[in-house]
């Protein structure tokens, strides 16, 4: 289950500035320092889970883990514990970037309600991510919450 993507941003992205600089400086700085800060966790949660999954076998094996979660054994249970709360912890970390980032495209408002379905779609529209990135990301949800 070892598959790498690389998100790179769309053509001259990094060179304006966010709608949300000329409306709300402040919010806009304490946006990218939140979004600098999720990066920075999503590195070392994305190794604890990579070391969590290998745990379960050197390539995740999806059998070892459906054995794991059956059993009673509570090392098995916290092997599992680790790989469920690794998935759950990059998934949410993926959307509140996602949400982040909306925001500071002025995409989204400040209050509006989360929604990371519909949010990760809303990256797709802008060209942010690929449409098959953002089924990719919305398809990873769907299928740890069928092994779950």
């Amino acid at each position: 289950m070892s598959t790498t993507s690389t998100i790179t941003p769309h053509d001259g992205a990094r060179s304006r500035p966010a709608p949300l600089e000329a409306n709300d400086p402040p919010r806009a700085r304490a946006l990218k320092a939140k979004i600098s800060d999720r990066v920075s966790d999503v590195r070392c949660h994305l190794l604890a889970l990579r070391t969590a999954m290998a745990e379960l076998g050197e390539d995740f094996e999806l059998d070892a883990f459906r054995a794991a979660y059956a059993s009673e054994d509570p090392v098995e249970l916290n092997r599992v514990k680790a790989v469920e709360r690794g998935v759950d912890q990059l998934y949410n970390y993926i959307a509140e970037l996602a949400t982040f980032g909306l925001e500071l495209a002025e995409l989204r408002g400040r209050r509006d309600e989360t929604n990371a379905w519909r949010d990760l779609d809303a990256l797709r529209d802008p060209s942010v991510i690929s449409g098959e990135l953002a089924r990719r990301l919305q398809r990873l949800r769907e299928l740890w919450r069928a092994a779950e």
